[in-house]
This record gives C-alpha cells, sequence and structure tokens, in this order.
C-alpha cells in the first residue's frame, strides 16, 4: 500500500482539537463499556483490537509537524502500550472500579503513538469493564458511537466494517468543514484567510469585536458567544488540579422520562437538563454559595452537525452556550425555560459559528488558538453531552454490553464534564470532574440520578 494511499490530510478542525490539550485538560473522550463475558479477557482483547484496526486511524499518528498536518501511518503498532489488562479480581465494588478508572485516565496519551488506549478491568460475577480512550481529533462522540457499532458481532458478520484505507480522492479533501459549509467554494483559502485575520485582530479583542459586529449570521453569534460574561459562580470556577474523579449512575429506564417530555412537548435533552439544573443547585449550596430565584449557570452542549448518513470519523459538531436556571425551584417552571432557551439556539447560526471558529482555530498559532478557545469555554462551568446511543444491545466476541457510559473532554478552564446516553430501552448519566470543582462526583451524579428517577408522566 503506498504512503500516499495511506497518509490523509487532517481537517482543520480535528487540528484544532488536536492542539487544544493542555496540562490539566487533555482532549481525550472517554467510554466505559460493562461487559457480562464468560471469555478470556485476553481473547475480548484481541478481538475487539483487530476490530478497531479496521479503521484507519487506530494505525495513524498525527503528524503536527507536517504542512499541512496529517494523519500518517506507522510501521508497527506497540499494543503493549495500547492495551492494558489489569489484574483480574481486585475490583470488589464500584468505589474500587472508579478509582482504578481514575488511575488510568491520569496517564497522558503519547503523541508519538496513535491516539487511543485501551484498558480491561475484570470484576466479580462474569464482569469485565472495558476503558475505551480516543483522542478528540480522531472523531467527535457520534462518530465514535458508529465506530462501536460497527465493532458488534453483527456488524462483523454483516460485513459493515469500512476498508482500511482511504481512497485517494478523500485524502485530498480539506477535512469535515467541507461538507457543512458546502456553499463555501475554497475552504481551505478562506479558513488561511480568517486565520490570518485572528491572528492580526487577536492582538486587538476591541477591534475583533468591532470587525464582527458588522457580519451578519454566523459573524454575528460569534459575537454573541464573545460578549457572553464569564460571571458563573467562583466556586466552579477554581484553580483546576488535575486531579480528575469519575461517576455515573446506575441505569435508569427510559421510557418514563420520554413519555413525561412527549406530554410536555419537550425533548428528552430538555428534561435531562432540568433534573441537571437542579443537581447543579444543590451543589452550588454545598459550596455555601446564595441563589435567588433568577439565578444561572452556563454550560456548554454539543450539537451535532453531521448527515444522516456521514459514516466518516473526524469532527462535525458545533457549541451552543445555555444559561440553566438553577434558581428556579419549580421543575416545570425550569424545564420550560430551558426547552425555550433551546429552541432558540438550535434555530440559531450559533453551533455552525463556533465550528467555524474551531475551524479557524486549527490554522492559528497554538498560542494564538488557546486564546481564542479559552475567550469561547472561560463563558461555561461545564460541557453537557448527550448522545443517542444504540437502540439494541451490543456483543463484543460474544460477550453482551449491558451498560455504557462517556465523558466529554472540556477545553479550556472547563473542569466539569457531563453526559447522558440513551443504550438499550434505558439511560446513563456520567460526570467527570476535576476535584477543585466537584469534590465529590458520586454525591452529585447521585443527586442527579434521583432527579431523573422521580420524573413520570402525569
Amino acid at each position: 500500500m503506498s504512503d500516499a494511499q495511506t497518509t490523509e490530510i487532517m481537517g482543520p478542525v480535528d487540528h484544532a482539537w488536536l492542539k487544544m490539550d493542555t496540562l490539566h485538560n487533555p482532549m481525550v473522550m472517554v467510554g466505559i463499556l460493562e461487559l457480562h463475558a464468560d471469555r478470556p479477557t485476553r481473547e475480548i482483547a484481541e478481538e475487539l483490537v483487530r476490530r478497531l484496526l479496521h479503521h484507519p486511524r487506530f494505525s495513524q499518528v498525527a503528524d503536527d509537524h507536517s504542512r499541512p498536518p496529517v494523519w500518517r501511518p506507522v510501521d508497527a503498532l506497540n499494543l503493549a502500550y495500547h492495551v492494558h489488562i489489569h489484574p483480574a479480581g481486585n475490583l470488589p465494588n464500584r468505589a474500587t472500579l472508579q478509582a482504578a478508572i481514575c488511575r488510568e485516565l491520569s496517564y497522558p496519551m503519547d503523541p508519538h503513538q496513535p491516539l487511543w488506549r485501551v484498558g480491561l478491568f475484570r470484576a466479580r460475577r462474569g464482569r469485565l469493564v472495558i476503558l475505551f480512550r480516543a483522542h478528540h481529533a480522531i472523531a467527535d462522540g457520534i462518530a465514535m458511537l458508529r465506530l462501536l457499532q460497527q465493532l458488534d458481532d453483527t456488524a462483523q458478520h454483516e460485513n459493515e466494517i469500512p476498508a482500511p484505507a482511504a481512497e485517494a480522492s478523500h485524502v485530498l479533501q480539506a477535512g469535515p468543514l467541507g461538507s457543512l459549509i458546502s456553499r463555501l467554494t475554497s475552504l481551505n483559502s478562506v479558513l488561511l484567510g480568517a486565520g490570518e485575520f485572528f491572528r492580526r485582530e487577536l492582538q486587538h479583542p476591541e477591534h475583533l469585536r468591532e470587525q464582527l459586529h458588522q457580519g451578519e449570521g454566523m459573524a454575528a453569534a460569534i459575537l454573541r458567544v464573545l460578549r457572553l460574561p464569564s460571571d458563573n459562580h467562583p466556586s466552579l470556577h477554581a484553580q483546576l488540579s488535575g486531579r480528575r474523579r469519575v461517576a455515573w449512575t446506575r441505569a435508569l429506564p427510559i421510557e418514563p422520562i420520554h413519555a413525561y417530555a412527549k406530554q410536555c412537548g419537550v425533548t428528552l435533552n430538555d428534561v435531562f437538563l432540568a433534573a441537571l439544573a437542579s443537581a447543579f443547585h444543590h451543589e452550588l449550596l454545598d459550596h455555601g454559595e446564595s441563589i435567588d430565584r433568577e439565578e444561572t449557570l452556563r454550560v456548554t452542549i454539543p450539537v451535532n452537525l453531521r448527515d444522516e448518513n456521514d459514516g466518516e470519523t473526524g469532527n462535525r459538531f458545533g457549541l451552543v452556550l445555555l444559561d440553566l436556571p438553577v434558581g428556579e425551584p419549580r421543575f416545570a417552571t425550569r424545564l420550560d425555560l430551558i426547552a425555550t432557551r433551546m429552541r432558540a439556539l438550535k434555530d440559531s447560526p450559533e453551533a455552525s459559528a463556533v465550528l467555524l471558529s474551531l475551524g479557524i482555530a486549527g490554522q492559528l498559532p497554538e498560542s494564538a488558538e488557546h486564546r481564542l478557545i479559552d475567550l469561547i469555554a472561560d463563558k461555561s462551568v461545564a460541557v453537557v453531552s448527550n448522545l443517542p446511543g444504540p437502540q439494541q444491545a451490543l456483543h463484543i466476541a460474544g460477550a453482551r454490553t449491558e451498560n455504557m457510559t462517556f465523558f466529554p473532554p472540556q477545553a479550556g478552564h472547563i473542569g466539569i464534564g457531563i453526559s447522558l446516553i440513551g443504550y438499550a430501552g434505558h439511560l446513563t448519566a456520567g460526570l467527570s470532574a476535576d476535584t477543585h470543582r466537584i469534590a465529590d462526583p458520586e454525591r452529585f451524579i447521585g443527586r442527579l440520578q434521583k432527579a431523573l428517577r422521580g420524573i413520570r408522566p402525569r
């Protein structure tokens, strides 16, 4: 296979995520699969890796020194680095499992290796927990979920896994923004020109705001985000410690929450956000914060911008910033406020505008990129993501996946990542937090679980 067939130009948004790593906030997505597995752990690990390697990104390194940056194939994969099977029998309960996972999360990705790692933990009664980590430059959450579905035994039998190498024509494409902003005749030249603009204007933020104010559409949406104050509660903006803890709910039945959302004329995600506002309300009280009725807490929410049939890896999502009404005591009123605000954000160009900003950021020097990202990230205290997982249970090498959880990475100085995933008829919420932001994630997730369990159709 020739180098031209296997070396791919890195899209500008993927490059932006690659450069977005900081010491305390690596841009790494984390997924946890809980399986019931009778087969030996090593056999399942070998089969999982075999299936992953059908996808080119898992045998490519991110070459940021090339111009333009590229995904370059490795000569030989170091499986001792990528796969870690933990000793069996040392995980008697959830707390010890969470502690073991946090220790694994503390190991940084080696930039000279393909940007993924897998850890396998054998628990009691046939349970096997798979910790999957992949850098956000490889793919966004929707793409990762689709890849996960292709690892299922049924997909293997139906030959649904794509060919290991990209076609030469795909290699020369400019990247994921091409499908989103197809009306632009030359995406790379637009991004390079915009990048040059930001290089100049970031030296004078007031001038940048004046320039953007003259624009329309996406430029106006970017301006709205930049103008948002960084006014969230100080307790949730404490200096990052670099130490993380994780927690997740038990599997919750999806049907009562879905029925309630339908009855209220809102989305399931709106209901989740209303329950999350309740959990944050109590967290602020624990910090000794005073909360009035109009109090809000701003969070960042990823919005999928993929076409339904888009099966590519890479990143095709934007971000919107939502003010959670954490001071409103009545759930119904809180839900109405969230639903109204989310509808307005979805009807606005904000998600696409932020995606365009990420494309621009991918063309900037690293210091300028971090400055632009910080301007956006410092407006919110958490990344809150909702993914529609597989409706049917997945099987890997004959082992049934009973549950799955994931944790989104956080850019800039954000220290809290919260997720909701629907899988095989139930929901699971997950939390990953810097200990200086949320000291007791298990308590926080317990409050969120209580709020979700209390939702029933009238």
